[in-house]
């Protein structure tokens, strides 16, 4: 009788993504790093995310413009998936 054993877990990670053209040429200014894992990764995006999207709902709440208020619509949608995405990892964290 075969004995099928679990793989040992594999914690997801980032690859390298520049970012922030400064020159022509595309050549970028800074880097997500290798190696970090992926929920570490969208938890940090997660926080810049809720920092913008405060800073973009004060802003339309002064100014009023529509501009604005799709910033935070767009803000808070992409908070969503990401919090989404990191409540799916702990979830398959805590099944394995």
């Amino acid at each position: 009788m075969l004995n099928h054993a679990p793989s040992p877990s594999r914690t997801p990670i980032t690859c390298s993504q520049t970012f922030a053209d400064y020159a022509p040429g595309n050549r970028k200014l800074f880097a997500v790093q290798s190696g970090v894992p992926v929920r570490e990764a969208l938890e940090y995006a997660a926080s810049l995310l809720d920092t913008s999207l405060s800073n973009a709902h004060e802003v339309a709440q002064e100014e009023g413009d529509n501009k604005a208020w799709i910033t935070v619509y767009l803000l808070e949608s992409a908070l969503a998936v990401v919090n989404a995405a990191i409540g799916g990892l702990r979830d398959e964290e805590r099944n394995q």
